[in-house]
């Protein structure tokens, strides 16, 4: 009963950029990682944690995570060793360190490893929580992932529609069709506009075939979060 009060009152002052993604939380000391994950837990969805690299490396293999918190000092894996092993497969995953060294050795294999920010121990929970909304806007300005207002999130790159934890694939016309609203800024896509980017030749961009499209779209994502103007044109919400 308390978690839920005290999520409440962290949710009031945060905004909810955070809320639809998946947070990794790797610290191998154990009050820490309980204190941080109290709070962290009430910002995101789906928080994993980690007390060590190789569990990180295990957690990662079986789940989409879209920001890495990390300490550097671990055992079996420590920070660098877990990052050198993400960036062979993903090199934009975004992977922030925390510390106690200031050593300029240990920040400079950060710098080479494409880390995102490299915070300095201790730190307070507000600090990072500040850091990882910064984090997240800049995910969604580099649009590959939407943010719909119903809560869903679609991932671009990763071809997915994921509500809660619930994941849907796209349709190779239904990704071009989102892809091109994402790209307008949130005005209104024109019914032609939108029949010659899915289909290209017009012997095929037929009306009939956007409007099935669509009803099948909404069915994945929600009805409202596809608006449109009667023969006009169509907009994200």
């Amino acid at each position: 009963m308390f978690n839920v009060y005290f999520c409440k009152m962290i949710s009031m002052n945060k905004s909810n950029l955070l809320k639809p993604l998946n947070l990794l939380y790797v610290e191998d000391d154990i009050d820490t990682l309980t204190s941080f994950s109290f709070t962290l837990e009430c910002i995101v969805d789906n928080l994993y944690t980690a007390t060590d690299g190789q569990k990180a490396l295990d957690i990662l293999n079986k789940n989409a995570i879209d920001i890495i918190v990390t300490d550097l000092n671990m055992p079996n894996m420590d920070g660098i060793e877990l990052t050198t092993h993400i960036r062979k497969l993903n090199k934009n995953l975004p992977i922030v360190f925390l510390t106690a060294y200031s050593d300029l050795e240990y920040m400079l294999e950060a710098i080479e490893q494409r880390i995102i920010k490299y915070l300095i121990k201790p730190i307070t929970v507000d600090k990072l929580i500040s850091v990882l909304e910064n984090i997240a806007s800049d995910i969604y300005e580099y649009k590959s992932v939407i943010l719909l207002a119903n809560g869903i999130k679609i991932d671009l790159e990763k071809n997915i529609i994921i509500d809660q934890n619930l994941k849907k694939s796209l349709t190779s016309n239904e990704l071009i069709f989102l892809k091109t609203l994402n790209n307008n800024n949130n005005s209104l896509v024109s019914e032609d506009t939108l029949l010659l980017k899915i289909w290209e030749d017009e012997a095929y961009a037929r009306k009939e075939s956007l409007y099935s499209l669509v009803t099948k779209l909404r069915k994945k994502i929600g009805k409202e979060s596809i608006l449109n103007i009667s023969k006009i044109g169509y907009k994200l919400n």
